[in-house]
């Protein structure tokens, strides 16, 4: 191995291993103070563990998508999700109309991506143009860099507040980049306003 003198010039452009060594400790702690602020007082639902995923939808040859967050399986034989989606969404519409849908489960690093589907209206817009994206085997959108898929067929709805909860079957899935760690909810924030929707004594810890 070469002498952390060597490595640091080579690499990072250091003129000492002591140089090397405090940067190494700032990156450290700046990454705990980070982590800290992320869960120190975390708002109360975050504490249930949930992904983060991006919902492809297509209706005559139309296709969207959107970012959704309460995803869960419920069934292993057959295999099948649960999605809660807000009815008012023009991509919930599309969902039912054509009966099938894609989730994209996304990456730890695509939170940006995340907010792009999930807080701009396809009403406005065609938020995949700028995407790469190809279709499932049934038809709905997938998103190319994403950690994984799963293919879906609608086989019923319940009303649920002010969502609605779509229960589908699994046909088909299949890892995209099999290496990488998913997104949680918990590491977005408050990107989707859900803290203002939600009463007072369900929201920070104190």
């Amino acid at each position: 191995l070469a002498h952390p003198t060597c490595y640091s010039k080579l690499h990072f452009g250091f003129e000492s291993a002591n140089q090397y060594v405090k940067f190494g400790v700032m990156i450290a702690t700046s990454t705990l103070a980070m982590l800290v602020l992320m869960y120190l007082n975390p708002p109360l639902f975050m504490t249930l563990t949930q992904g983060v995923y991006v919902v492809g939808v297509v209706e005559d040859g139309l296709h969207n998508a959107f970012t959704a967050s309460s995803v869960m399986q419920v069934s292993m034989q057959p295999p099948m999700l649960a999605l809660a989606v807000n009815p008012d969404n023009v991509s919930y519409h599309m969902l039912v109309a054509g009966g099938i849908f894609a989730v994209t489960v996304l990456q730890c690093d695509q939170g940006g991506l995340a907010n792009l589907l999930g807080n701009r209206s396809g009403r406005d817009e065609n938020k995949l143009r700028a995407l790469p994206w190809h279709t499932s085997p049934d038809g709905a959108p997938v998103l190319n860099e994403g950690l994984s898929y799963f293919d879906c067929r609608v086989v019923a709805k319940h009303p649920a507040g002010d969502h609605v909860v779509v229960m589908a079957e699994v046909t088909g899935g299949d890892f995209l980049q099999p290496h990488a760690r998913p997104l949680l909810y918990s590491e977005l924030g408050d990107m989707d306003g859900s803290d203002e929707l939600l009463p007072e004594h369900l929201g920070h810890s104190v």
